[in-house]
């Protein structure tokens, strides 16, 4: 790996998923393990954020299948604190870098559409004050990215729990 920021080389040795070279069986089992305990699964995220003159703005950008807008995020990764994990999510999938919060700001929940089921899913926000917009990143191609300020932000995103956790942060 390149560099001291555990995004430098993303990607490496990774699926689009972040579920590492054991790739989709690992995550099935994972999924079914969770699904049978009756909890939900665990993913984690980065909020983007910048401080302008009038106010706070949120970095979203849109999902792949629905084109719904989110913020970055992922799947735990091996050998990687969440932080670490939604750092790398933030570069791979809006090709921003910053300086993320080792904490924790919040949750939100959703449903996950997964093969023919859908599963509850939590997931761990860390915050992320970009510091770097790059114009060329790894899911360039299937992803768009948008600053909206704080109100317009809790509006367009669907989940509600996320929603929450823009208007407060």
């Amino acid at each position: 790996m390149r560099g001291n920021s555990p995004a430098a080389g993303a990607g490496e040795g990774r699926n689009n998923h972040g579920a590492g070279r054991f790739g989709a069986a690992m995550k099935r089992k994972t999924i079914r393990k969770a699904l049978a305990a009756g909890r939900p699964l665990h993913q984690i995220a980065a909020l983007p954020y910048r401080d302008r003159p009038e106010g706070r703005e949120f970095l979203l950008i849109t999902s792949r299948r629905s084109r719904r807008l989110i913020v970055p995020k992922g799947w735990p990764m091996r050998r990687r604190k969440d932080w670490q994990a939604a750092e790398i999510e933030a570069l791979e999938e809006a090709g921003i870098t910053g300086r993320i919060g080792h904490a924790a700001c919040g949750s939100f929940r959703y449903m996950k559409d997964l093969e023919r089921v859908s599963v509850p899913v939590t997931v761990a926000v860390y915050p992320l004050l970009v510091e770097d917009l790059r114009p060329d990143w790894k899911e360039r191609a299937s992803r768009r990215r948008i600053w909206l300020p704080r109100s317009a932000a809790v509006r367009a995103v669907r989940e509600p729990d996320l929603a929450r956790l823009l208007a407060r942060f």
